[in-house]
């Protein structure tokens, strides 16, 4: 069965783009170790990974693996995603099963499945043979079997443009050890400028798979962008009791029936979604800090509203909203931020044709270098009239970023690897992904136990690094904190703790938690 008919009859495209036919002939052909896609947003890149894979089941053919791992950035994408493959993987046979592994999920995170969804972090503790933390239930003694898993899997690292800048150095370690061991892998992005993939290069001979616009033209889309010297939101007046839109801002959004607003930090969106409720009544904030419960409630609320046929509405967000919602507006108004991100952002407007109106108000540095951000805002002041919903456009604006793989970083993190490959971590603490390590809060559920559900869906990961907040938030009125221990016998109950710690779970009282907010800093 060639591309496109598996294309026509698996996933109901009648047309594969071209880059999708080219990767399909590609892994069907052979099995290159290494693989490299570089196309636009919602140009059906995990189409075109997913589609070489399933076909396997129909000629019975598992040359290039009979195991899918799809990495992916962030947890908030993999059960979308994990859904999304599931119903392709169904036409094929509907034995293929299709699962999401990451902390969020208390299923034993051994990697068993046909096809297994995870996140960078469950990605690399699992080849590094490295224990899990308490949000899923570890694999024990059997630190092997995900690894082994790993070892006869087709390995796809996508939105890889969204790694962190820190977490660069690890990752080009671990592409090179699976390009080493001859583990294939696809190295899929829309955004990742040429500097940072030439370093990912350097001992890694990617076959790459070039990008074509469609053949048959798409509905045109035009994207008119201006600069706002003044930031979205004003600082209350003494007479205020808080934060105000900027006014041309506020005119736009009563006017437009979809508009999507993105900021760069969860203080300001709550602060923006707080300004907007005043306004509107079609107002849905989604950020870093809901449950897993939440978040999944929110993502089909978003979706169903500035989804193709959806009614409107407006969407507070931060850079949640960059991958993985497959949403369209007419309005976008957006805090500065670096290139790739702008880039990302522009392709939630007009997103299936029309035209739109994009507005890049100024910010405050974090969460970013400040650097990036101003880098983005001389381009767009020299180029006013470069156009974001085009791809091919923004391709010289994507490689102003400056960002590059520190060598030494790289080199040290590949002989952690191997460190932790050879002798086991009992705990991930030596290999941090991210620069701040994780910690976890769980909303405590309104019923008591500690079953699979609650765990799962009330669980929000936070930054190390926010470790002093985090203990203003979650200590009772005589400053005790309480944490979940993992009992072999009993398995898990609170305890009372002295501090907080990366990779640990800390209980969370039920009135510190707003399902509409969510988590908000003391």
């Amino acid at each position: 069965m060639d591309a496109v008919t598996f294309y026509m009859r698996i996933m109901g495209i009648e047309q594969p783009y071209a880059h999708q036919r080219a990767l399909f002939e590609v892994l069907t052909a052979g099995t290159p170790p290494a693989t490299v896609l570089r196309a636009p947003c919602g140009s059906g890149k995990t189409e075109a990974a997913v589609a070489p894979f399933l076909h396997q089941f129909v000629t019975q053919d598992f040359s290039l693996a009979p195991r899918l791992i799809y990495v992916l950035p962030t947890r908030a994408l993999c059960d979308t995603l994990a859904q999304r493959i599931a119903r392709y993987a169904t036409a094929v046979d509907p034995r293929i099963v299709v699962e999401a592994h990451h902390g969020g999920h208390p299923a034993e995170p051994f990697f068993f499945s046909d096809v297994v969804v995870t996140t960078l972090d469950q990605f690399i503790y699992a080849y590094a043979r490295a224990a899990s933390h308490l949000g899923s239930s570890g694999v024990g003694r059997h630190l092997d079997l995900p690894a082994g898993a790993i070892a006869s899997s087709f390995v796809v690292f996508d939105e890889a443009h969204m790694y962190e800048p820190y977490s660069h150095a690890l990752m080009r370690a671990m592409v090179e050890m699976l390009f080493e061991t001859n583990i294939p892998f696809l190295f899929m992005t829309a955004t990742m400028p040429q500097t940072l993939l030439a370093d990912y290069s350097e001992r890694v001979n990617f076959t790459p798979v070039l990008y074509q616009p469609p053949a048959v033209a798409m509905p045109p889309r035009r994207l008119k962008l201006d600069l706002c010297q003044e930031p979205l939101l004003s600082p209350p007046d003494d007479g205020e009791q808080s934060v105000t839109l900027h006014p041309l801002a506020g005119e736009l959004l009563r006017s437009h029936p979809r508009a999507l607003v993105v900021v760069n930090t969860v203080a300001r969106a709550q602060a923006v979604y707080r300004a907007m409720r005043a306004m509107r009544d079609d107002v849905v904030l989604i950020h870093s800090r809901f449950t897993a419960g939440d978040r999944r409630r929110l993502e089909v609320e978003v979706t169903r509203g500035l989804g193709r046929a959806g009614p409107g509405g407006v969407v507070v967000s931060t850079q949640v909203c960059e991958v993985g919602l497959d949403i369209s507006t007419d309005l976008l108004l957006t805090d500065l931020a670096p290139a790739d991100a702008l880039v990302q952002r522009a392709g939630r407007c007009v997103r299936f044709g029309g035209d739109g109106r994009m507005i890049i108000f100024a910010a405050d540095a974090p969460p970013y270098e400040p650097e990036f951000p101003e880098r983005s805002r001389l381009y767009i002041q020299e180029h006013p009239a470069i156009q974001l919903a085009d791809w091919e456009a923004t391709l010289p604006f994507l490689d102003i970023l400056p960002y590059r793989v520190d060598d030494l970083a790289a080199s040290d993190s590949l002989n952690d690897l191997y460190d932790a490959t050879l002798f086991a971590d009992a705990r991930p603490q030596r290999l941090s992904v991210r620069e701040g390590k994780p910690l976890y809060l769980w909303v405590k559920a309104e019923r008591e136990g500690f079953g699979p559900e609650p765990l799962r869906d009330h669980l929000i990961a936070v930054d190390i690094r926010q470790a002093s907040r985090v203990r203003a938030l979650i200590q009772d009125a005589r400053g005790r904190l309480r944490w979940l221990v993992r009992d072999m016998e009993k398995g898990l109950r609170e305890e009372e703790t002295a501090g907080v710690y990366p990779f640990a779970t800390y209980v969370l009282p039920r009135e510190k938690y707003h399902a509409e907010l969510g988590v908000v800093w003391p």
